[in-house]
Formats: structure tokens, C-alpha cells, sequence
């Protein structure tokens, strides 16, 4: 009985994912008080696809544990001061392009109130129509 017990406690931790209010929904009592997550998350591994259509370029990653929403920040080769941002879902397409241009993306994995560490920049020339 205290195996299947502990078992079952178990399952119910992994599936609250450290929300405490969410595993005292369970009955079963903690030992201490819930900690909040404060650290940066970590940098996304990023993927790039340019076949989804012309003047397009998907930005993808796997998705970060905690993370809120992902940022994706693109600018023209060597013009970093101008860059753009925008923040969407693990997977984003970023639209209205210049064809044939040398583009960076980053991409962030974001909590509710701070900004992870920026992925390694990847480039790739945008496609044509």
C-alpha cells in the first residue's frame, strides 16, 4: 500500500509541473512551501525552414520547459540595429520579406516576466515567390 501510495504521489507531482495550488488539488500534504522558478531559461535549439512559401521563413524550436512564449528576433545581415521582433508560440513564421536577402534569426524562450537566453543566430537567405 505505501508503494502504490508513493506512486501515486509521484504522478501527481510530474503532472502539477512544480504548480503547487495544482498538487494541492490532490490532498496530499507538503512538506515545505512551493518554490518559484527565478533562473533564465536556457537557450532554444533553433531550426530554420524556408520551403513554407516565398517571401516566408519558419522559425522553430522544441519547446522549453516554464516557458511562457518564445521571441524571435530577424534583422538584415549586418544591420543589427534595426531589428525586429516577435513574440508567438514554439513554432512562428515570420512574414513579408525581402527575397534574396542574407536574414539572422534568434529566438528566446520566455517566462512571464523575464526574457531566457538567446538561441545561436542562424542565417538564411529568404525566398523568392
Amino acid at each position: 500500500l505505501k508503494n502504490n501510495f508513493a506512486l501515486l504521489a509521484n504522478s501527481c507531482a510530474v503532472l502539477a509541473a512544480g504548480n503547487l495550488p495544482l498538487f494541492a488539488l490532490s490532498w496530499i500534504e507538503t512538506r515545505t512551501k512551493g518554490a518559484r522558478n527565478t533562473t533564465r531559461l536556457a537557450a532554444p535549439a533553433v531550426t530554420l525552414n524556408t520551403k513554407v512559401g516565398g517571401l516566408v521563413v519558419g522559425v522553430k524550436c522544441k519547446p522549453v520547459k516554464f516557458a511562457k512564449s518564445y521571441s524571435v528576433k530577424y534583422w538584415k545581415d549586418g544591420d543589427e540595429g534595426n531589428a525586429q521582433t516577435q513574440v508567438g508560440k514554439s513554432s512562428q513564421v515570420v512574414i513579408n520579406l525581402i527575397g534574396g536577402e542574407l536574414m539572422n534569426f534568434v529566438m528566446t524562450a520566455n517566462t512571464g516576466t523575464m526574457e531566457g537566453f538567446p538561441s545561436v543566430a542562424q542565417r538564411v537567405n529568404v525566398p523568392f515567390d
